[in-house]
């Protein structure tokens, strides 16, 4: 099913998007690029991400759209093809760009030194979650953001073109006249959305 695939990839960045909730003092440069997520030897559909903190916007390029805000820790699914949208929580913990798992009991980093990814500057931390699997992250020294991803999963993501720029307010809310849903995956019983997430402040 179309739906599966889409919200199959809007899980596996979610996932990985727990790496960017960073410290209020070190927030990321507003910028959008293009991303490739693998999961397990498989590529999923190309997409592009948005950035105006505490805002993030994922386009997966199937008609799914991922709205998370950090600031309210709540997260919104969006199925443009059938015109709703699902809401759910984000993640409670507080990423440290210095350290990434400092405040995450799931995993254990170790810092492995600087490194460049598509051309970019980044430093690279190598990661052990619970069961064992390594994984790492490399965070942008200018956006302060990650870039790359390794889950110890299989999973991967990396950000291609990379643009700093403001990114429009618009792209961070939810379409006027979507309809909330409860289940994306269930029985769906819409009803008119009115929680809509606050407009992006204008990135300075």
């Amino acid at each position: 099913m179309k739906i599966s695939c889409c919200f199959r990839l809007i899980i596996a960045v979610s996932m990985l998007l727990s790496f960017s909730t960073l410290l209020a003092q070190n927030e990321p440069q507003p910028f959008s690029a293009d991303f490739v997520v693998t999961d397990n030897g498989s590529k999923l559909p190309p997409g592009r991400i948005y950035v105006s903190w505490p805002y993030m916007r994922i386009d997966s390029g199937n008609g799914v759209i991922l709205i998370a805000n950090d600031k309210t820790k709540i997260q919104y699914a969006i199925f443009t093809e059938k015109r709703n949208y699902f809401e759910s929580a984000g993640p409670e913990y507080t990423f440290d760009n210095k350290n990434p798992c400092a405040n995450r009991p799931d995993i254990t980093c170790k810092a492995a030194g600087p490194a460049t990814v598509n051309g970019r500057a980044c430093d690279m931390w190598e990661t052990t979650d619970k069961a064992g699997g390594a994984g790492s992250v490399c965070i942008d020294q200018k956006l302060r953001f990650p870039i790359s991803v390794k889950n110890g999963n299989g999973t991967t993501m990396e950000y291609i073109n990379i643009k700093v720029a403001p990114q429009p307010a618009s792209l961070f809310e939810v379409p006027a006249g979507y309809s909330k849903i409860d289940n994306p995956l269930g029985p769906q019983k819409a009803s008119p959305g009115n929680d809509h997430p606050q407009p992006a402040p204008a990135s300075k």
